[in-house]
């Protein structure tokens, strides 16, 4: 037979359970201590779970900031067949020097810059030094690669600063129409609510983007410079751009 008795505080060794045999009787004495310490173990196992929910909510949080807009891909805004953007960007000589500071960034101007494009695809950055001046790339198509049919024919891919593409079917444009008429732009915004309107900016829009081309650098010597030219490759392709005005069109 099982008893079960509870030891009162004042008790003479009340700080503990205490199991012992009467005849054919088990006693169980359980301290309110005891019960304390119950008490305590499932508050801590609840406090456990709950900071692992919370550690796990901010986990999720920061995979949808880290790469938001390669989930909004599949999203992408789609147009009919055409070219949507016939001009190239601008690009013109600078009537005068322009340069910004960025905390310990030197922003300077290379050349005046606009250039209305279709948005393939956007990127946002968190780590590096690049990221510290420039957190967004765009990835923009005009000409022959702006069409939708162009699009539907291949599949691109931004990481790492720059961008990549293949053929996924045969496709009347030449390579060289693809190669010339994309580019992977690093942006800066000039304020705060340039950069607002930047990260309304999704997949599919038709946007126009002014400022400047730039080339960075830093106290300690690091620099970052701009391609210049739209018919380059590789992970030094990429505009660095100024933007101090973006419009949807």
């Amino acid at each position: 037979m099982v008893r079960l008795g509870f030891v009162g505080a004042d008790s003479v060794g009340a700080s503990a359970t205490k199991i012992s045999l009467k005849g054919s009787e088990l006693l169980i004495s359980i301290s309110p201590q005891s019960l304390n310490f119950a008490g305590a173990f499932d508050e801590y196992l609840f406090v456990r779970r709950n900071s692992l929910l919370t550690l796990l909510l901010c986990l999720i949080i920061l995979a949808l900031l880290a790469a938001p807009r390669g989930l909004v891909g599949s999203l992408e805004k789609r147009h009919p067949p055409g070219i949507l953007v016939t001009e190239a960007p601008k690009q013109t000589t600078l009537e005068r020097q322009e340069h910004w500071v960025k905390d310990e960034f030197r922003i300077t101007a290379v050349a005046n810059y606009s250039v209305r494009a279709r948005v393939v695809r956007v990127r946002s950055y968190w780590l590096g030094r690049e990221a510290e001046v420039s957190s967004m790339d765009m990835l923009l198509a005009w000409g022959a690669a702006s069409d939708q049919r162009v699009q539907d024919s291949i599949s691109t891919s931004l990481s790492d600063r720059y961008f990549r593409w293949r053929l996924k079917e045969p496709l009347a444009v030449a390579a060289s129409e693809i190669n010339e008429g994309m580019a992977n732009t690093h942006l800066i915004p000039a304020n705060e609510s340039v950069g607002r309107d930047l990260l309304g900016i999704l997949p599919g829009d038709v946007v126009e983007l002014k400022g400047y081309l730039v080339d960075v650098s830093a106290t300690d010597a690091w620099r970052w410079t701009t391609s210049v030219v739209r018919n380059d490759e590789g992970r030094t392709a990429g505009e660095l751009m100024w933007v101090e005005a973006v419009s949807r069109l």
